[in-house]
């Protein structure tokens, strides 16, 4: 009966499979390949947004919550989708508030 055979230096436990570590690289793969498959997906949208911004002949869009803007050194599309709070902040700052009242207030009667 001819017995087990030894495992040659450096490659012990080299083919024996560990369940956990097997299954959690398979799933990792999966999660991988699937963020990948996205990426494309995300450059095709990106790129067919950044063809419509040059279409319409358009750098900036801004409507309602969506921004979308041509930034010059990359020459990509940025997007921003604000949540109704942001906006909300947004439109606050723009308002002029006492402080610049008041100075708006020095401007003209600098020029009287």
């Amino acid at each position: 009966m001819a017995g087990k055979q030894k495992d040659l230096p450096g490659m012990e436990d080299q083919d024996r499979r560990i369940n956990e570590l097997h299954e959690t690289a398979e799933e990792y793969a999966e999660i991988r390949d699937k963020r990948m498959a996205l990426t494309v997906k995300e450059t095709q949208a990106q790129d067919k947004l950044h063809g419509l911004m040059k279409k319409h002949k358009r750098r900036d869009y801004v409507c309602g919550l969506v921004e979308v803007h041509i930034v010059a050194t990359e020459e990509k599309v940025k997007v921003k989708i604000h949540t109704e709070k942001e906006l909300a902040a947004k439109a606050k700052k723009a308002e002029p508030g006492p402080a610049a009242e008041k100075d708006s207030d020095k401007s003209d009667a600098k020029e009287e």
